[in-house]
């Protein structure tokens, strides 16, 4: 009996010291503080360069809450929440052109250059169409890029008119989702555009934008209330990347 009992005195004092060290080492591992994960190479990277992640982030929260608010403001005045804009219809589709357009890209370098400021390594993508949209013989230029810049309200679509040999620009629409339609409708002799615009789990909708003599003002365009036909432009997978930085 005695021996029995001595037999579980040393096995409680084994099990014992076990927890013991087990413990112990435990201690000894190092924990992880704020000052410890604020000097990893992720995070120190991204706060590499402030006026960047300023820069970027002011322009696309002010071009999303431009299209948020045009879209709130519209369904406000309609009747019943789930009141929706009119769809184009389309009668052909045009696959974005599969030819690099360095000077089109030199163009876009300082186009996007409020949007980079602050890159050191900026990339940059984009697709693009010749259409004669006043049909005077000289075609304009449409592109879609797409970069960090982008947001839940897509990115950016700029009108590009040749003038003298040089690019300049005719309009830009800060932030749509790609879908460019050239309606067979006119106003001040230029033809309408449909394009479509959405943001921050608004739903979005169709715009119909027309020319005002001197540009294509997305932004004071009314939602398409009725469907137009015309030819969707920038379709396909056919896109080109180059650095905005360089």
């Amino acid at each position: 009996m005695k021996e029995s009992q001595n037999k579980i005195f040393c096995l409680t004092i084994t099990v014992l010291c076990s927890l013991f060290w087990a413990c112990a080492q435990e201690a000894k591992q190092p924990k992880a503080t704020a000052a410890t994960e604020a000097s990893s190479p992720q995070i120190t990277q991204a706060k590499q360069n402030p006026s960047q992640e300023a820069s970027l982030s002011s322009n696309i929260s002010s071009a999303e809450e431009a299209n948020k608010q045009q879209i709130v403001n519209r369904q406000a005045n309609k009747t019943g929440s789930k009141a929706k804009s009119a769809k184009p219809i389309i009668v052909k589709r045009v696959l974005a052109e599969n030819k690099r357009d360095e000077k089109l890209e030199t163009y876009l370098k300082d186009s996007l250059k409020d949007w980079a400021s602050g890159s050191k390594n900026y990339k940059v993508t984009y697709s693009y169409n010749h259409i004669d949209l006043n049909d005077d013989g000289t075609p304009e230029i449409v592109v879609y890029t797409e970069g960090d810049f982008c947001g839940t309200g897509g990115c950016i679509t700029e009108v590009i008119s040749q003038q003298n040999g040089k690019y300049e620009n005719l309009a830009t629409f800060g932030t749509t989702w790609g879908s460019f339609v050239v309606s067979t409708q006119k106003t001040n002799g230029w033809r309408d555009i449909v394009t479509y615009i959405s943001s921050g789990g608004v739903a979005g909708e169709y715009l119909l934008v027309k020319f005002d003599g001197k540009t294509y003002p997305k932004d004071d365009a009314p939602e398409l209330n009725a469907p137009v036909r015309g030819v969707e432009y920038l379709t396909g997978n056919s896109k080109f990347a180059f650095d905005a930085a360089k």
